[in-house]
């Protein structure tokens, strides 16, 4: 788990100093321990956007999406480019996967029906200021719920 979650951080992107340590952390496989995978999280987390959702705002209506239930579980509890890969994959009937040499990887796959606001969320289509595919943050969720208020109130007038 900590080698899958660590290549989908590199493939995403991170700046260049991290990079070489996470490619250190997989390539040195006698001294892998939970230490120095903790240290390595926490210096990417301590990188990510400083806009990030509190806990109390993942519950709310701007960090929800549809999806069906094998997608859902198929993915689990990864980091949102990990999760992205999956759906992208999904609507287009493909598996991608990344290899141990950090190898984007192609294979059919059973596509699924991805709803077209799910699909936007995980193509950022909310915020076109973005540029980090890394995560979910609160300009991206407050983008989509001013999307979802704007389609609403077409209906409401």
């Amino acid at each position: 788990v900590q080698k899958e979650w660590l290549s989908s951080c590199l493939i995403a992107g991170v700046d260049i100093e991290i990079e070489g340590k996470i490619r250190n952390f997989l390539n040195n496989k006698t001294d892998n321990n939970q230490n120095n995978f903790e240290e390595l999280r926490l210096a990417i987390v301590s990188t990510e956007n400083k806009n990030k959702l509190e806990n109390t705002d993942k519950n709310k209506l701007w960090n929800f999406t549809l999806l069906d239930e094998s997608t859902n579980k198929s993915y689990g509890n990864a980091i949102f480019s990990a999760k992205r890969r999956v759906i992208l994959g999904k609507d287009q009937g493909k598996k991608i996967t990344v290899d141990e040499n950090f190898e984007i990887k192609e294979s059919k796959s059973a596509s699924a029906f991805i709803p077209p606001c799910t699909k936007n969320v995980f193509l950022k289509y909310y915020n076109p200021l973005t540029n980090n595919l890394r995560g979910w943050d609160k300009t991206d969720a407050e983008a989509y719920l001013k999307d979802i208020k704007d389609t609403l109130q077409t209906f409401l007038n």
